[in-house]
């Protein structure tokens, strides 16, 4: 099975899945730990870099390219195998303008956070254009495995959440977590 710095992909999916969770549990417990998207990143990247160790293949917002080969996709948390990155030119090979290259098995996560106490229609339309995006990048890109990960602030709103991602859970092509602080 494909691995990323001796870890797999399922492993790792199960690894963001306990870590959000505990983050979740901060989240409810001190109600002012997240007051943005950024915020949650940065916890998230903390707790995957002590769990990928040393060999450190996790990287945030690094640039994707779409089907018309263009920089526009840029998932939060991008987690690559080392062995297959390239990030130095040589006489055959000319790296892409991104400044690097890289091929193997990846996990890449795109990062939402509700605010507002409930669920509007722009968040909804905003999560739908991302998963479209990673769901595309899956396509292109057998050995990717995408995952959007919502924080909600209220649990209010979580039915239509819920519907938008079975949309696409129904394909396989983009896993999804849910964490709410639960406020009231």
């Amino acid at each position: 099975m494909d691995t990323v710095a001796g870890k797999t992909q399922p492993e790792i999916v199960e690894f963001i899945r306990s870590a959000v969770a505990r983050i979740e549990s901060r989240f409810q417990d001190v109600q002012g730990l997240a007051l943005t998207e950024s915020d949650l990143k940065c916890m998230l990247y903390m707790e995957l870099s002590e769990f990928m160790g040393d060999l450190m293949p996790l990287h945030a917002e690094l640039n994707w390219y779409d089907v018309e080969a263009k920089l526009r996709m840029k998932p939060d948390l991008t987690i690559v195998d080392p062995a297959g990155l390239t990030i130095t030119e040589n006489g055959t090979l000319r790296l892409p303008h991104k400044g690097c290259q890289f091929e193997g098995p990846t996990v890449i996560v795109d990062i939402k956070y509700i605010r507002s106490k409930g669920v509007q229609k722009r968040y909804l339309e905003s999560i739908r254009k991302d998963m479209t995006k990673m769901k595309e990048l899956a396509a292109r890109h057998d050995d990717l495995r995408p995952i959007m990960v919502v924080f909600n602030k209220t649990h209010n709103g979580y039915e239509k959440i819920e519907s938008l991602m079975s949309e696409f859970e129904q394909e396989r092509s983009v896993e999804w977590i849910y964490a709410t602080s639960d406020m009231k």
